[in-house]
């Protein structure tokens, strides 16, 4: 395990990861080829009361019993916000970058090594791979907004349970937007939005509602936040 990793962790979750980091390696051993925290776990702006600890586990082959042994563990290390990692080898983390580059470009953009190599330094992506998701998740945002008005519309707290997952997809689209137009830095949402509102050319203000207060989110909020997903995909396109 790498020490000087470990140490950059938020203190109040370093205890927990660096148990987690132990029992993957009880359980991987030398099969074990990365271990690479990622989001806001790997920075400055974790909040043990907002963010889940998210991770890629770097395997040298795909075999399902070390994932059936490390299952046992899952309870124990979800109550400490840590979530199940997204497990892949070096092969398959080459050829998904035409896949989903989204989620990729969002582990490379803020990541943290805990174990073995880093994986994502070197990697690139096509930008019309990036952009071809971009609309795709924005098109699937819509659906699934108009399906939940659909089911529930007259609860607001179904509302509120819509708008959460479209947030969440909603960052990862808006930095692969930026990353299309050449902008791969890491952002906070804040700055993000205001990024892709510069480059857009237009306010978005439903997805600035929504990120100012995700659990109040009533249907004026959601019906805005709809605009904007709808008018993104347009400027998607069009890139």
């Amino acid at each position: 395990m790498h020490t000087q990793a470990l140490e950059q962790i938020p203190a109040v979750a370093r205890d927990s990861v660096a148990q987690y980091a132990e029992r993957v390696l009880a359980y991987g051993g030398n099969h074990v080829l990365g271990l690479i925290l990622y989001g806001p776990i790997a920075g400055a702006r974790f909040d043990p009361t907002l963010h889940m600890i998210h991770s890629v586990l770097v395997l040298d082959g795909m075999g399902l019993e070390i994932l059936r042994k490390l299952s046992g563990e899952g309870h124990r290390f979800g109550r400490r916000r840590i979530t199940a990692p997204m497990v892949m080898t070096p092969d398959f983390l080459q050829a998904s970058r035409d896949t989903f580059p989204l989620e990729l470009i969002e582990i490379q953009q803020q990541r943290l090594v805990l174990v073995g190599e880093d994986y994502f330094a070197g990697i690139t992506f096509d930008p019309a791979h990036v952009r071809l998701q971009c609309e795709r998740e924005l098109k699937a945002l819509s659906v699934a907004m108009r399906q939940a008005v659909v089911a529930d519309g007259d609860k607001e707290s179904s509302i509120q349970r819509a708008a959460l997952p479209a947030m969440f997809n909603l960052l990862r689209v808006l930095r692969g937007m930026l990353w299309v137009k050449g902008k791969t830095e890491s952002l906070v949402s804040s700055a993000l939005l205001a990024e892709v509102e510069a480059l857009a050319g237009r306010h978005l203000p439903g997805i600035r509602q929504a990120l100012d207060a995700p659990s109040a989110v009533d249907w004026l909020v959601f019906e805005r936040l709809y605009n904007d997903v709808e008018a993104l995909g347009q400027i998607a396109d069009g890139w």
